[in-house]
This record gives structure tokens, sequence and C-alpha cells, in this order.
């Protein structure tokens, strides 16, 4: 149904395995790092193509409709894969970034900062489309498609709004319970604010 989007921070991945332990050198507070999360079974293997030597950690997974967000962390970088709920559907969005690696890179649009932001547009027949946020202790995403209004289920250290109409984006936040609580309303207002 279409080709997948694939879109890698080049200078973050590095190809070396690198350790799930946080350097917490630029974390700001005493927000935990996403290392310190717990991982979640993943139902299928949606990564069987991302993760061939196995050092992917799922953390997250909203539901909406018929799309899966799965949130997961690889060394020093954030992932989203959006993928069908159907396992024959592949995955139509596939972002990855690495976190900053100290506090003069990436932006502080958010508690929790620096982040790296990477974005796309999904595959096949639906308009999707979405934007990751990384740091080292929280990932923000937002995502907007014609299901996504339809958030129904949540695992993981995830907290959601679902938009309360189009074109507003389906907004997770993945980290610590004070992470989610800090940041959830900064985003859910920085969206609310780029539409008017």
């Amino acid at each position: 149904m279409g080709a997948t989007l694939l879109v890698t921070c080049v200078a973050c991945t590095g190809g070396a395995k690198e350790s799930r332990e946080p350097s917490g050198t630029h974390r700001s507070g005493n927000i935990a790092p996403l290392a310190q999360l717990a991982d979640i079974n993943v139902e299928g293997d949606p990564f069987s193509h991302l993760d061939p030597d196995g050092g992917l950690h799922p953390l997250a997974e909203v539901r909406a409709g018929k799309d899966r967000l799965i949130v997961f962390t690889r060394g020093k970088s954030c992932g989203l894969l959006v993928a069908g709920t159907d396992s024959s559907s592949g995955s139509t969005i596939n972002l990855e970034s690495a976190w900053p690696h100290d506090s003069s890179e990436g932006s502080r649009r958010y508690t929790a900062g620096p982040y790296n932001t990477v974005s796309g547009a999904g595959s096949g027949d639906l308009r999707s489309w979405a934007e990751m946020s990384c740091s080292e202790a929280a990932v923000v995403v937002k995502y907007s498609s014609p299901e996504a209004a339809k958030a129904a289920s949540t695992r993981g250290s995830v907290a959601v709004k679902t938009p309360a109409g189009s074109p507003a984006p389906l907004i997770m936040v993945v980290g610590s319970k004070e992470a989610q609580n800090k940041i959830l309303p900064q985003a859910a207002e920085a969206g609310e604010a780029r539409q008017g």
C-alpha cells in the first residue's frame, strides 16, 4: 500500500551498541530518564525490519482507530513507529532521532529538554503526519490523521490528549509521571496556539 517513510537522524545512530544508562549531563530537574522506564510487550512483530539486533526498547503504545503509535528507544535515540492494527499492513511512518548530546544542542520547547525534533508524512491512502520531539527524559509526539480522534487505548508510560476536532493533532507524552504531568499541558497549549 505504498512505501514506508523513514526519517533517521544519521549523525545520531552511529551503528555501535550504546548503553541504555542515562548520561545525566544535561537533563533538566529530577525527571527520570527514558532509560528507567519499563519496556512493554508489543503484539505482533512491527519492528522486524527495524531491529535485527534486538536493541530496540518499546516504551509506549497508543491505538488510535486503525493506527498503532509505538514509541521506542534504541541506545541514545528515540523513535516512533506508526503502523496499522492489522498485522498485514506495514508501517506508515517511522521516525528516529537521537536526543541532544549536551545542553548546547536542540530546543527547549518543553520541560525536560533539550529536544531534537523530526517529522514526516505517512505512506498509503490516508493523510497522516507525525512530529516527534526527543530528549533523554521524554518523547513528545503530535500525530494527525483521520484516525487520530479515535484514541481508545494506551499502554506503557504515556499520557495522551485526543483532538477535540480537526485539524488538531493527537498528542502523546512518553516519560515518567512527572514528565507527563508537566509536558502534556505545554504540548497541548503549543498545538492550540499554532492552529489559532
